[in-house]
């Protein structure tokens, strides 16, 4: 485990050191996030074949995509056209799959690594949160699907700055690597959505609603989406309540101690991101997949939750700052917990990690 604890601790005793006053808060998360994701790069892309539950799979892929021809490789195990002529073009320049691996490293992380750089208001609590809770261990397994997830970091940019035929764009795009991105188209309507506290309280008993009635609301929404979804509809018991009730927990925060008059745009829309991760949430419990679309909202926590405590409410204030230090804690050692605690590496089985020298 010494290099998750590496990737955790390294990072911010280095920026603390470097940049120990207050007024260098600023240049400390950005030093710290920088450390953490270029040693977050170099674990991801040099690990082992063992590391990541589809790792195996992909880099036999890869191989088996270097012996078609250009006309032969759509359509092989039936992934996505656009994952597979990516690999194509990787061929050509080597037909090892290390330089897959290295390459889906750089062009998933870095576009995130960008993102969390420029906005994250707390480096610790980002580290914090998005190793617990964004999807960290994907990186280690879903290849196909990180390459559409770094997609979002220019879908969030273009929806700021309402560019939609472009934001749209990049969801096709997005899809030629995973289908899953479809559910990205989300971003753009919800972000400019103004949902204030008062809006969210509304909506309780409807996303109360949505949990009772989640297994035919599910079906229902798949059904909409037409051909090409159908492996979707399998409802069953994943047993993934827990997730459940911590984003519950985390909407129950941001809409008690954030205050509304201090928020800017950007902030609310955010915010609605949130609340369209706990929605989707509510259907993990009876869905796989549910929660592999979620992973298009979540990286956003990690910069939400530090905005929303530097404007919280006057009379919430040592709050806010006392539960910036408990999350950040808590998320940490709950990380450690499940890498010491998970039995045969967990469900993407990143734990121990291991090297490719090993």
């Amino acid at each position: 485990m010494i290099p998750y604890y590496i990737l955790a601790l390294f990072p911010p005793v280095v920026s603390y050191f470097i940049f120990s006053s207050k007024e260098q808060q600023k240049k400390r998360n950005r030093l710290m996030l920088t450390l953490f994701f270029g040693i977050f790069i170099f674990l991801v892309a040099f690990r082992a074949r063992s590391i990541g539950a589809d790792t195996v799979n992909y880099t036999n892929i890869f191989k088996q995509v270097s012996l078609l021809n250009w006309d032969k490789v759509e359509g092989l195990e039936s992934l996505e056209g656009g994952y597979l002529y990516f690999n194509k073009i990787l061929t050509l320049f080597s037909n090892d799959y290390r330089l897959l691996l290295v390459v889906v490293a750089l062009l998933s992380i870095i576009p995130m690594a960008i993102m969390l750089v420029k906005e994250s208001e707390n480096g610790i609590l980002t580290i914090a949160l998005f190793m617990a809770v964004a999807p960290f261990s994907m990186y280690f397994s879903g290849l196909r699907q990180v390459l559409a997830m770094a997609l979002i970091v220019p879908a969030y940019y273009l929806t700021k700055h309402k560019k939609l035929l472009p934001f749209i764009l990049v969801v096709l795009f997005a899809m030629l690597f995973h289908t899953s991105a479809f559910i990205m188209i989300l971003i753009y309507p919800l972000y400019h959505i103004r949902i204030t506290t008062n809006k969210f309280l509304v909506m309780i008993p409807v996303i109360l609603l949505v949990y009772l009635f989640n297994g035919p609301i599910f079906s229902f929404l798949v059904e909409m989406l037409g051909e090409g979804y159908e492996n979707y509809n399998v409802i069953e018991d994943t047993g993934a309540i827990t997730m459940v009730i911590l984003f519950v927990i985390f909407a129950a925060f941001a809409f008690t101690i954030a205050d509304d008059k201090k928020l800017s745009k950007d902030d609310f829309g955010l915010r609605n991101l949130l609340v369209i991760a706990l929605i989707l949430q509510l259907f993990a419990p009876i869905n796989h997949i549910a929660m592999r679309m979620n992973y298009y909202f979540i990286p956003f926590i990690p910069i939400l939750m530090p905005k929303l405590i530097n404007k919280s409410k006057a009379e919430y204030r040592q709050i806010a700052i006392f539960a910036s230090v408990v999350m950040s804690i808590f998320f940490l050692l709950y990380f450690f917990f499940n890498a010491h605690t998970t039995v045969n590496g967990g469900v993407m089985k990143i734990f121990p990690y291991k090297s490719m020298w090993e």
